[in-house]
């Protein structure tokens, strides 16, 4: 490129103002300005606190002259395979290419310069014109979908853009109408954005060009017998970034590490963005899996530095799902998918670590996306059980009352235990209406016991956090036990810790309620999560349940068997009862007798069992003494 001196640019400059009319020479004189006062343009930094600014290129280059400027302007706009239309702000046309001029029936067989001088007179559907009219005198980018005729009178689909043009004047003066059809685009009714191709935020290959640009590597890999490694990179817990600096401090630190990535990959390899705080990484001719896993470790220890966004040294983790071509799909799309498998295998494992394709994964996520879709199904279509657990006194052996379990007995999979579906619900949150329809039943089922004569069988409940979020939890399940006709003391709802770990203020006002209504509050599986002593003493526990998995080995492993004592001990001191589960043998019965233990639940007494066989075994008087042996040395 030439270098010109300072003294001949303007001169340059000078001569060429003079040369053109007024209004021109006094828009370069604005332009210029402009350009004399902006800031120069800011070099990539990976701690820049704010984002960088980009200039412009000059309008007018000194080298070339002003009608090779204008026609080749007017031959990138005619020849463009796009059909454009340059409207001003009142919807009048200024000049319409030849790719409109084919589309449009009014347009087709007139010459550039002459026809319609208005939208309305081009042939388009009203509606259309009735969107650009409201795109136009809101100033903004604008997708548009119009149904339009070519000269065959064939019905086609038409998608428009409509962008306005930066000028001296606000609103913008001149609009472009980017129009497309089938030919251009492969299912209607997609409209045509240039930010299709690359993101607006990072300036990075967006989802669809990176699938494009993936295309032919797949075709090389297979002529070079290589191997193609795609990477799905996302930033760990990036919300919290955006809640607490701000959506602007979070999008900066996405151009960041948009830009440390183009960094740390290779001439060949390609950085995508994928949305959100999720990026991709197209890794070709790779040769064995070590180098990709090298590759991997890599970009794992390069976020060891931090990004500084808004004055603030941000300390990223990332977690990766990848895989590879040919041997994880053959599609790009079934790629893509499987990347994103291993992804959120990564993020489940705990983040910030990665995760291979494996079709043992693929098989696992199938599965539970049927499972997600055949829940809603399930409840509507009565496919869920309840089955009862016995709550048994250990002094007296009498049966005191039950625990409601749910089950599902799915049409396909047969009966499907809690362990297969309840975290599913809890994650999707349809544990909310299936916790409802649990509480329902049982409270039903409580009051049918009660009619029969049983009349001091009190029902336990599960209750997970997330139905601890919902704003009437408590009124919910006073009126569940007001329309089932059951008093509230007969009722206890079974909680573990995780219930304080949201919000322990609400969480204390809801049980202290639940309490002053007669309903008891029992600790589930105490021993196997966070423990905190503090609860027992802030909170209105009732009961605290041993996890079955002390009570398993209690006489094999002294450090269960200590767990155990400690926790009855802490319960007795605190003046709470209880209750051991998953008792199977009687040995383990009399240890828990010697300890001072309430109640127990386990298949030494009872399996969990459907409403009606419940009612039998309460029918038949069943009680603990009917099935400890002589030789226990207990008289029960």
């Amino acid at each position: 490129m030439k270098n010109y001196s300072v003294s001949k640019t303007r001169q340059s400059r000078k001569k060429y103002n003079h040369s053109r009319s007024p209004k021109a020479a006094a828009a370069a004189k604005h332009c210029s300005s402009r350009r004399k006062s902006s800031p120069a343009r800011r070099q990539p930094s990976h701690s820049s606190s704010t984002p960088a600014k980009q200039q412009c290129p000059p309008a007018l280059l000194p080298d070339v002259s002003r009608s090779t400027r204008l026609a080749l302007l007017t031959a990138v706009l005619d020849d463009n395979p796009v059909a454009i239309i340059i409207t001003d702000r009142f919807g009048s046309i200024r000049h319409v290419n030849k790719r409109a001029r084919l589309l449009l029936p009014a347009l087709a067989d007139v010459a550039p310069g002459h026809g319609p001088t208005e939208l309305q007179q081009t042939g388009m559907d009203a509606h259309f014109c009735l969107q650009i009219r409201q795109a136009l005198d809101a100033g903004r980018m604008e997708p548009v979908h119009i149904k339009t005729h070519h000269k065959t009178n064939s019905t086609i689909w038409e998608s428009a853009l409509v962008i306005p043009v930066a000028g001296q004047k606000i609103p913008p003066f001149h609009y472009l109408l980017f129009l497309g059809d089938n030919t251009l685009f492969k299912s209607p009714p997609t409209w045509l954005r240039l930010y299709d191709h690359f993101d607006a935020l990072t300036d990075l290959p967006t989802r669809y060009l990176f699938i494009q640009r993936l295309l032919p590597i797949l075709t090389q890999a297979d002529q070079n017998k290589t191997m193609v490694g795609i990477i799905l990179l996302g930033l760990d817990r990036f919300k919290t970034i955006n809640h607490t600096l701000g959506h602007t401090a979070g999008d900066r630190l996405i151009q960041l590490v948009g830009r440390h990535l183009q960094g740390e990959v290779g001439p060949e390899d390609i950085v995508a963005r994928m949305g959100s705080d999720e990026f991709l990484l197209l890794l070709p001719n790779i040769q064995d899996f070590r180098q990709i896993s090298q590759k991997v470790n890599m970009l794992r220890e390069s976020f060891a530095q931090p990004f500084s966004v808004a004055d603030r040294d941000l300390h990223m983790n990332i977690s990766m799902g990848i895989c590879l071509y040919p041997d994880d799909g053959h599609d790009p799309l079934v790629l893509l998918r499987n990347a994103d498998t291993a992804l959120q295998e990564a993020k489940d494992s705990g983040r910030n670590t990665y995760r291979f394709y494996t079709a043992k994964l693929y098989k696992g996520v199938k599965e539970q996306f049927s499972l997600e879709n055949a829940l809603h199904r399930a409840l509507a279509g009565n496919e869920f059980r309840l089955f009862y657990q016995p709550l048994v006194h250990i002094q007296s052996g009498q049966v005191l009352g039950m625990e409601a379990l749910v089950r599902w007995q799915h049409p396909k999979l047969g009966l499907l235990s809690p362990d297969h579906f309840i975290p599913l619900t809890e994650e999707t949150g349809f544990i909310v209406p299936l916790g409802h329809w649990i509480m329902q039943t049982a409270c039903r089922q409580i009051v049918h016991w009660h009619h029969m004569g049983f009349s001091a069988l009190r029902m336990s409940v599960n209750l997970s956090a997330r139905q601890f979020q919902e704003p009437e939890l408590v009124e919910t399940i006073l009126g569940i036990c007001r329309d089932a006709g059951l008093d509230p003391s007969f009722l206890q709802i079974e909680i573990t810790e995780s219930v304080f770990l949201k919000n322990v203020h609400i969480t204390r006002m809801i049980l202290h309620w639940l309490s002053k209504k007669g309903i008891t509050v029992a600790l589930d599986d105490f021993g196997t999560g966070y423990s905190s002593l503090t609860y027992l003493k802030r909170f209105p526990i009732h009961t605290i349940k041993i996890d079955r998995s002390f009570i398993q080995d209690c006489l094999r492993d002294t450090d269960d068997a200590a767990i155990v004592t400690t926790i009855a001990s802490i319960a007795r001191n605190l003046k709470m009862y209880i209750t051991a589960e998953g008792v199977e043998e009687a040995e383990q019965l009399a240890f828990l007798r010697n300890l001072g233990c309430d109640n127990f639940q386990g298949f030494f007494f009872s399996a969990p069992l459907p409403a009606d066989d419940f009612t039998s075994l309460l029918a038949q008087g069943r009680c603990l003494q009917h099935l400890e042996q002589p030789e226990t040395g207990h008289d029960g």
